[in-house]
């Protein structure tokens, strides 16, 4: 879990910059890490600041997997509402949708 991937500052419209972020990346790129593996980084952008490879896990598959039989099997409704708790989220909760076929 890369806590500090949540903390942007906006600079310009449409645009964040994940700053603490950054100062963290340089720190572990100073004591030596030379690979670091995050599970679902909240921007992806972080990878950039980085000198080492980023492996970001997205464990989405398994939660469309699994609501995708929950569907199929009527175990719950067939339109379900899924939500995002910020607008940066609003993306990946469309794409979770149409990979579970919940139109």
């Amino acid at each position: 879990y890369f806590g500090y991937s949540r903390l942007t500052k906006k600079e310009k419209k449409d645009s964040k910059v994940c700053i603490p972020a950054n100062v963290v990346t340089e720190m572990m790129d100073a004591i030596g890490i030379d690979a670091m593996l995050t599970v679902d980084l909240h921007i992806p952008q972080i990878q950039g600041f980085c000198k080492f490879p980023v492996i970001n896990l997205d464990p989405s598959y398994i939660a469309v997997r699994y609501f995708k039989e929950k569907i199929k099997n009527q175990e719950i409704y067939k339109k379900p509402v899924i939500v995002s708790p910020d607008a940066h989220g609003g993306q990946r909760v469309d794409k979770f949708r149409q990979q579970c076929l919940c139109e």
